[in-house]
């Protein structure tokens, strides 16, 4: 059973910065400690989490795999809009917009979760406790979630609002998959496509920051 989140986001800025002397621009590291507490569960929680960094246009930047107790580590970012996923089990559990400009230092994120034991299930297992964010999909959806995403890293963005379609066609409450799809109708200039997929999302889950920066930014470019 998901349960509500205990996570702490913190962000700091530290006294280090990076450069590139061959360019001239400048670049970032984002880092972060990512820490899972099972202390409250008869069973353990996962010994791993992959960390996702994704730019603007939701390509994959990099990709982490650290333990529950670990540290990830970009490096040499340019400035600018990422949005940052923690995934359990093959799916998001959470996911954080991060600004970097060019006069923030070394950027850091920490996540914190708890893992308890699943109370209403008929198995003893524990779950991940879910972030705000999180959606739990079926299997048939993951599958075009994650297809769409590997669309997009190969910039075949009419292939991936064709599966993100079908995806929102079988799920219509998809907040997530409704605000990626904004944000593709946004990369192929279909305005009016974006800020209905955007507010579609807002209206599924209000608390979802993501469609509300980006519908924003929408709307400011429409003046």
């Amino acid at each position: 059973m998901l349960a509500p989140l205990h996570e702490r986001l913190m962000q700091r800025q530290v006294h280090i910065t990076s450069v590139s002397f061959r360019t001239g621009v400048r670049l970032f590291p984002l880092w972060g400690d990512v820490k899972i507490d099972d202390s409250k569960a008869a069973t353990p929680g996962p010994s791993s989490v992959t960390i996702v960094l994704y730019d603007q246009s939701t390509k994959i930047v990099g990709r982490q795999t650290i333990g529950a107790r670990g540290r990830y580590r970009f490096t040499n970012l340019r400035s600018g809009e990422y949005d940052l996923a923690v995934e359990s089990n093959g799916s998001e559990i959470t996911r954080q917009r991060l600004i970097i400009t060019g006069t923030t230092s070394d950027v850091r994120q920490d996540f914190e979760f708890e893992w308890k034991d699943n109370s209403g299930g008929k198995t003893n297992t524990a779950s991940v406790v879910s972030a705000a964010d999180f959606y739990d999909r079926s299997a048939a959806n993951k599958s075009l979630f994650e297809k769409a995403h590997a669309a997009v890293e190969k910039k075949d963005y009419d292939n991936g609002i064709k599966l993100l379609s079908q995806l929102v066609e079988n799920d219509k409450n998809d907040f997530q998959a409704w605000t990626l799809l904004g944000t593709l109708y946004l990369v192929e200039e279909k305005s009016a496509d974006a800020e209905k997929a955007y507010r579609t999302a807002i209206e599924i889950k209000p608390t979802y920051a993501l469609p509300f920066t980006n519908l924003g930014k929408l709307l400011l470019t429409q003046k």
